[in-house]
């Protein structure tokens, strides 16, 4: 269980998984199960890497997420879009919470040695 503060406010929640750098997430638009019905290419079009977190000090924390296949430098990219368009490439995204809508590795899915995309859920 992991203590959660606001105020006075407090309240306690189970703790799913801890989002790290490097973490992998699918970007879905309603529900999970949307994404057993795509096939590996768009799979693929959606996947992201998280590349960073913002400082804790603002009251707005946000998760950065970059293309998977992206390689061009920061200057270039910048921070990206704060909505997820899925119809259109985003080399870089930044979610807050509620929109975070995301399939884990390692939560939700496996990515193979070759690359195919195995569901968990």
């Amino acid at each position: 269980m992991t203590e959660v503060r606001r105020g006075k406010n407090k309240k306690e929640l189970p703790l799913k998984h801890i989002i790290k750098t490097g973490s992998k997430a699918i970007l879905f638009k309603d529900n999970l199960d949307e994404l057993k019905e795509l096939r590996q290419p768009e799979l693929l079009a959606r996947l992201y890497r998280v590349y960073k977190f913002n400082e804790p000090a603002p009251s707005t924390v946000y998760v950065y997420l970059q293309h998977h296949l992206e390689a061009r430098p920061n200057d270039i990219l910048g921070n990206g879009d704060n909505e997820i368009k899925l119809n259109t490439y985003q080399p870089r995204i930044f979610l807050n919470s509620t929109k975070f809508t995301c399939a884990l590795e390692g939560i939700h899915f496996k990515i193979q040695p070759d690359g195919e995309i195995r569901w968990i859920f």
